[in-house]
């Protein structure tokens, strides 16, 4: 009798381990690193949209320092998961072209008026392992004003 306990204890522990690997574990990812400047110069706290060419619901977003240094990651990963990608980069600037020095002060200037967004688009295929991917905004191309259709056709 002390055997059926056991068995079930078993099982449970055996469909979690089932459960788990079909909920994405093991998916490889490539770790997604480099720099963002806008006309030879860093391009600070912009943010970087990436967009599945597969799958448009599988989106990650990462945001650049204010060197223009950027690294997107993924849930507890470092990195995302490998395939093409559409990518937007949208810059915010405010009077003179200057960007504003964090998230928080773009989300205020822009609605209060006193800022405004470029945004840029790329494709991008990311592999396992390390990618190291330089963008200079100005090679993208320009998305209209409301830069809100990301669609890079391959």
């Amino acid at each position: 009798m002390t055997w059926k306990p056991q068995l079930r204890a078993w099982r449970s522990i055996f469909f979690l381990a089932i459960a788990l690997c079909l909920s994405g574990c093991g998916t490889p990812v490539g770790q997604v690193t480099g720099k963002v400047t806008y006309q030879a110069k860093s391009a600070g706290n912009v943010q970087l949209h990436w967009t599945s060419v597969a799958d448009p619901d599988l989106t990650f977003v990462g945001i650049s320092d204010a060197e223009g240094n950027h690294q997107t990651s993924y849930r507890t990963y470092s990195g995302i998961h490998v395939g093409k990608y559409a990518l937007k980069i949208t810059r915010t600037t405010v009077a003179g072209g200057k960007g504003p020095s964090s998230g928080e002060e773009s989300a205020v200037l822009k609605a209060a008026g006193k800022a405004m967004t470029e945004s840029f688009a790329f494709e991008k295929e990311i592999v396992a392992g390390k990618n190291v991917m330089n963008f200079e905004l100005t090679e993208g191309k320009k998305l209209p004003p409301d830069g809100s259709n990301v669609k890079v056709v391959p």
